[in-house]
């Protein structure tokens, strides 16, 4: 802190370059530049990420919705039979029962990580159009 110090007391004040100013701009203005290229990459990398993962998980969803037996149980609910009216609540308990929560909760999450990705994309591309011409 003290070599500070002694190197700002040591300049001498009325020396300074004419175009100090517009350098210094410049150079802040090119690290502005850099940081939305960098979280353009980033926004557009990861939503892209997200919808492979969407794909995935979304296949690897149905499938477990087949194999429970979700499927059967709202194909029940929604046959009109008589019998589903008198019996609604354990047809519901059943449906809850089947349905894989942790994965349909995974699959919510990825859509909106991929939501907030696109966001991001489009705000920062609005934001610095002169970076993506």
């Amino acid at each position: 802190m003290d070599r500070y110090k002694i190197i700002i007391k040591n300049i001498d004040q009325g020396e300074m370059p004419a175009d100090l100013e517009s350098r210094v701009l410049t150079c802040i203005h090119g690290a502005e530049n850099k940081k939305a290229k960098i979280k353009i990459g980033f926004f557009a990398f990861n939503s892209i990420l997200m919808a492979g993962l969407i794909f995935e998980v979304g296949k690897y969803v149905i499938e477990l919705i087949s194999k429970t037996g979700f499927y059967e149980y709202v194909k029940l609910a929604f046959s009109g039979d008589t019998a589903v009216y008198a019996f609604w609540k354990e047809l519901a308990y059943s449906l809850f029962e089947s349905l894989p929560v942790i994965s349909v909760m995974i699959l919510l999450a990825f859509i909106a990580l991929f939501i907030w990705s696109l966001a991001n994309t489009y705000t920062y591309v609005r934001k610095y159009p002169f970076l993506t011409a």
